[in-house]
């Protein structure tokens, strides 16, 4: 039994060339409902941050006897700790030049003997950070204690993030309006009296 050739292009089958003209046509109809869509990608890169540099200080003052600190004066560190190249204290001096500013955790301690003040019923101390001779409001704290004929022997301390300035000159302070005697030696060993910390962790605002 002969082929029944229907196309005389394809020479297939009737059945064969019908089956490959409907997938033609399928496949046309299909491209014309779906054309192929070519994505559009706008990125925008952050541009490169500027570089942070870390800056440090501690400085602190170390001695093994009792120091009077009048009203409105600043403390003096005898030592110079871990310090960056952009931060300078000159041992025995109360003042620390911040020469890169940025934002800084500013933070200090002093250790204080307070003991019977006769008829006051209470002592009392408050200290705190300048800059520039400016008080820094965020960085004074202080305590009260009842009064004792006993020494007492208490700590001040405070924390502050502070914006600071290139060239700032900081130093900490007795901004009560009682003279402190701070202690350098405990329990037969010297410690450190008062410190003073700065840590950058920003640029300037």
């Amino acid at each position: 039994m002969g082929k029944d050739y229907n196309c005389t292009d394809c020479k297939q089958t009737k059945c064969s060339c019908r089956n490959k003209q409907r997938n033609k046509n399928t496949t046309n109809q299909t491209n014309t409902n779906n054309p192929t869509i070519s994505p559009v990608f706008n990125i925008t890169l952050p541009s490169a941050a500027a570089a942070f540099t870390p800056q440090y200080a501690q400085v602190y003052q170390e001695n093994n006897f009792l120091v009077t600190v009048p009203s409105n004066t600043d403390i003096s560190f005898n030592t110079t700790g871990l310090i960056s190249p952009g931060i300078t204290h000159t041992p025995g001096s109360a003042i620390v030049t911040v020469n890169e500013g940025g934002i800084y955790a500013v933070d200090f301690e002093v250790t204080l003997a307070l003991g019977d003040l006769g008829a006051m019923d209470f002592v009392q101390a408050a200290w705190g950070v300048t800059m520039n001779n400016a008080r820094v409001n965020s960085t004074e704290s202080g305590l009260l204690v009842s009064e004792s004929s006993t020494l007492i022997v208490n700590t001040i301390s405070s924390t502050a993030i502070v914006n600071i300035p290139n060239g700032a000159q900081l130093t900490l302070r007795n901004i009560g309006v009682t003279a402190d005697l701070y202690v350098g030696l405990i329990d037969g060993q010297e410690v450190k009296s008062a410190s003073l910390r700065l840590i950058k962790i920003a640029e300037n605002k």
